[in-house]
């Protein structure tokens, strides 16, 4: 995450799919208060229960329900992203009608 950066302020090889809060917002952010809010956040947070927590993570997840490729050391699988489970896992439905639980230290994704 970053906050304060102007675009120029970021090595060219990540401009193009870089920004910070002040690129998106215009506004230059107190890194005291941004901070003191993600932790009390992080804090509420972890005293909800896991199925809370994941109704509220669905709700953020821009891979839900859109195709998606991912990439392992064991190959390529195209599918749909079905939900993510209390594991942290993300449950996927392949092109061939498998079901796959897919772990993030396994994977990237490309939404496609």
């Amino acid at each position: 995450m970053n906050a304060n950066l102007k675009l120029n302020d970021f090595p060219d090889e990540l401009k193009k799919n870089s920004t910070s809060i002040f690129l998106e917002t215009g506004k230059e952010v107190n890194l005291d208060v941004l901070s003191n809010s993600i932790i009390s956040e992080l804090m509420a947070i972890q005293k909800m229960d896991i199925d809370k927590i994941l109704k509220i993570w669905s709700n953020y997840d821009c891979t839900l329900n859109r195709r998606i490729k991912v990439i392992s050391d064991s190959g390529i699988l195209l599918g749909v992203a079905l939900n993510v489970n209390d594991d942290g896992s993300l449950t996927i439905k392949l092109d061939s009608g498998e079901v796959k639980k897919i772990y993030a230290d396994e994977i990237k994704l490309q939404l496609l």
